[in-house]
């Protein structure tokens, strides 16, 4: 769809796109975010080409591609909060709690995420101006 993030450097973010959570979560970060993040399921050629198989074959797991570093889990929450305009970069306040605790709390929600959202019925169809943040 867009182009490649490793020429422009844009930071991506790797999602399941069956989770109608994620595809919740999505739409809130293209609504807050600087435009500057990409946006790419984890199932995607892009995520093929950055990620080890082991993180694709886990789609319960949020995954951050910034900087040429892979963050995983809350650690990918908590670096996509750097890129979220006013209120959202206050979360970050709990990124001083060990990362056993807040990706315990991750791992609740992600293990029972079908349970408590359901699953998406439909993919996640960016609009005409945010085509070019998705990646295939």
């Amino acid at each position: 769809m867009g182009t490649n993030p490793l020429l422009s450097s844009r930071p991506v973010v790797f999602f399941d796109t069956e989770c109608l959570l994620c595809n919740r979560t999505v739409h809130i970060l293209l609504k807050y975010d600087r435009q500057q993040l990409g946006y790419a399921g984890l199932n995607s050629t892009l995520a093929a080409r950055l990620l080890p198989e082991d993180l694709r074959q886990q789609p319960a797991t949020l995954v951050f591609y910034g900087q040429g570093k892979i963050y995983l889990r809350s650690r990918a929450a908590f670096n996509i909060l750097n890129y979220l305009r006013f209120p959202w970069p206050l979360l970050r306040i709990f990124a001083i709690l060990p990362v056993r605790v807040t990706d315990y709390v991750y791992d609740r929600v992600a293990r029972n995420r079908f349970a408590w959202f359901g699953r998406a019925k439909a993919c996640l169809v960016p609009t005409a101006e945010q085509q070019s943040r998705f990646f295939a």
